[in-house]
């Protein structure tokens, strides 16, 4: 992994298959978060990529544990504690954050309504019923929820794709 460092520390995962519970070497960047079977961090065991509709959630089945949830998959993470399993969440939630910021910092979005149903581009639900109130890039056409654009640091009102010409 070549970004900068996040945040790293030990906590188990659950398998996805088997669903059996291995203790793993995270290691938090703008990539994504890694893990491996020890710190000195050889190859990774695999990788949660924090691009397209991720989110984290409190699993209420088990001590200290949440769910990072993907476009593919649902990774279980178990924390040595409450304090940890906050720390992580708002870690990734902010690595999130700003993915999102950097994949919409290139587009001309407007507010409107959504007359069909379309495709968040940052949570990747569905924005549907007419009247829900959303962005769409002038330009490319991209969608993205009023509530996913407010999430936002700071949102300017103007940002510029590819497509546009500004």
């Amino acid at each position: 992994m070549m970004d900068k460092v996040i945040k790293n520390g030990w906590m188990s995962k659950e398998g996805g298959a088997l669903r059996t519970v291995q203790r793993r070497w995270f290691v938090l960047s703008s990539s994504g978060l890694a893990y491996f079977k020890t710190e000195k961090m050889g190859h990774p065991q695999g990788l949660i990529s924090l691009r397209e509709g991720v989110s984290c959630f409190v699993n209420t089945s088990r001590s200290h544990t949440f769910v990072v949830h993907t476009k593919t998959r649902d990774y279980v993470l178990i924390a040595d504690s409450q304090a940890t399993m906050n720390e992580w969440m708002s870690a990734i939630s902010f690595c999130v954050r700003k993915t999102i910021e950097r994949q919409l910092c290139c587009h001309n979005l407007k507010k409107l309504s959504a007359s069909s149903q379309v495709e968040c581009a940052c949570c990747c639900e569905r924005i549907a019923h007419m009247g829900r109130q959303a962005y769409r890039c002038e330009d490319c056409g991209l969608f993205i929820h009023t509530k996913c654009y407010t999430l936002l640091d700071s949102a300017p009102q103007l940002m510029y794709c590819k497509a546009g010409g500004m």
